[in-house]
């Protein structure tokens, strides 16, 4: 633990409250899913600006790699399905935050 269990707290219910927001969606991985075939991997963003334009940035320990290749922003893209397919929305998501909760 990085930091203070109230810090900790705060977060968990930040995101309770921006939960309920309508412009707000929230997937969240459960610590017990299945990542059979889900290896870990680093923080990415996949940024489509036009049809053509998209663009996979990935944040290393030194430094972004921005990765704009068809084929290259394809692997980001089924990681990040990959991820989807694992997490959990809505009543189950809120139900994972409040089970965190009640461990403080």
């Amino acid at each position: 633990q990085y930091f203070a269990a109230n810090l900790h707290r705060a977060q968990l219910e930040y995101l309770m409250e921006a939960m309920r927001l309508p412009a707000v969606s929230m997937a969240i991985i459960p610590m017990n899913a299945d990542r059979h075939g889900v290896r870990a991997r680093e923080s990415f963003v996949i940024d489509t600006f036009t049809d053509t334009a998209v663009e996979a940035r990935i944040e290393l320990l030194s430094g972004l790699l921005t990765l704009t290749h068809p084929e290259d922003v394809a692997l980001y893209r089924r990681a990040w399905d990959d991820l989807v397919a694992l997490a959990v929305v809505g009543d189950d998501a809120r139900a994972l935050i409040r089970a965190a909760l009640a461990l403080d």
